[in-house]
């Protein structure tokens, strides 16, 4: 890898963790743990939507969407678990995300827009560390 892409890849955990951690403190409403990472793969499952992406043959494919998108490895089981809370929680008006009982998806209006401002918060701090420590 060169040192760019390190860069990068440090970048995302940094802007990740720094994320969870806000979560984590601000969020009274979380019933478990697992709740921390809900807004993580509902950010994942929102840029495959805005990229165009709207079927997915397998749950695999938003596992590693948020594997690159913020550098963790979370547990395919957590995925699983998340996924159907998300599911059930976008489908109780109409059928925004639709999730098959084989673990494939469509996404049919998906947006997310809970943590956007401040994940593009954080992103844009770190890119100022980054710069003033270079």
């Amino acid at each position: 890898m060169t040192s760019s892409t390190n860069e990068n890849m440090d970048h995302n955990k940094v802007t990740t963790y720094s994320l969870l951690a806000h979560i984590n403190n601000s969020d009274a409403g979380m019933k478990d743990f697992s709740d921390v990472f809900l807004p993580l793969v509902k950010s994942a499952i929102a840029k495959l939507s805005n990229r165009g992406i709207t079927k997915g043959a397998s749950l695999m494919e938003i596992k590693k969407e948020v594997d690159i998108i913020y550098q963790l490895d979370i547990p395919f089981p957590l995925i699983k678990k998340l996924v159907n809370k998300i599911a059930s929680e976008e489908n109780r008006k109409e059928a925004q995300f639709i999730l098959y009982a084989d673990g494939a998806f469509e996404i049919k209006d998906f947006t997310f827009a809970d943590y956007n401002g401040i994940l593009d918060k954080q992103e844009t701090e770190m890119k100022h560390i980054l710069v003033f420590c270079n």
